[in-house]
């Protein structure tokens, strides 16, 4: 099996609530198809790699194995219909993809009505003082570094609405959002973790002090 990480802002999958999700590559299995207008095919939506407490993700597209294992996707971190996936999700297999919310999908009003927008779940920016952040500031990127000759900089984080209990460390000090932040020589380690749903998200940037 192959793996890797992308993030997608793509046309969505029915079953998603909002473009803002994240993908593993992956490879599915003749075995895991269902046949379909005489083809072997694994739906978008179903859980993977089973509907239960070894799942990883949900299949984004359908994946055609009639002719075997295939290359395919799955999501590990977004919001879906729960009601438009082609199975129910387990328990199980809930309790082991925390990065998942599950939402029930009504149905728009007028045939033309977009799907509704669900918020991002990162964080939607990170200021430290003036410092420049590297890379640039993206809410999918966890990590950054930065450098300041100043004592202490400000931090300002400013999070989506789905975050909740919002925690900011310098090392192992607390930070107020939008207070300072006293740095000593070297490295100085800025931890940024919030709560969506049962998940827990960090984002780390490493200041070093010259």
């Amino acid at each position: 099996m192959f793996k890797s990480s992308t993030t997608a802002f793509s046309v969505r999958p029915e079953f998603l609530a909002s473009d803002h999700y994240t993908t593993q590559s992956c490879t599915v299995t003749n075995a895991m198809g269902a046949t379909v207008d005489g083809r072997k095919i694994v739906k978008g939506g179903t859980v993977f790699p089973a509907n239960d407490n070894t799942a990883v993700g949900i299949i984004v597209h359908d994946v055609d194995v009639t002719d075997g294992d295939a290359p395919a996707a799955y999501i590990d971190h977004g919001i879906v219909y729960s009601n438009r996936l082609p199975a129910a999700v387990e328990a199980a297999a809930k309790a082991v993809l925390p990065g998942i919310l599950y939402r029930t999908y009504a149905g728009p009003t007028a045939p033309d009505e977009e799907l509704p927008v669900v918020p991002n779940l990162g964080l939607e920016s990170i200021a430290i003082g003036s410092l420049t952040l590297v890379p640039a500031f993206d809410g999918d990127t966890l990590e950054y570094a930065a450098g300041t000759t100043n004592a202490k900089d400000k931090i300002t984080v400013v999070a989506s609405d789905l975050a909740e209990d919002l925690s900011i460390l310098n090392g192992a000090t607390p930070v107020v959002n939008g207070a300072d932040a006293t740095w000593t020589s070297g490295a100085n380690t800025v931890t940024i973790s919030y709560n969506v749903g049962i998940a827990t998200v960090t984002y780390e940037v490493v200041v070093t002090k010259s």
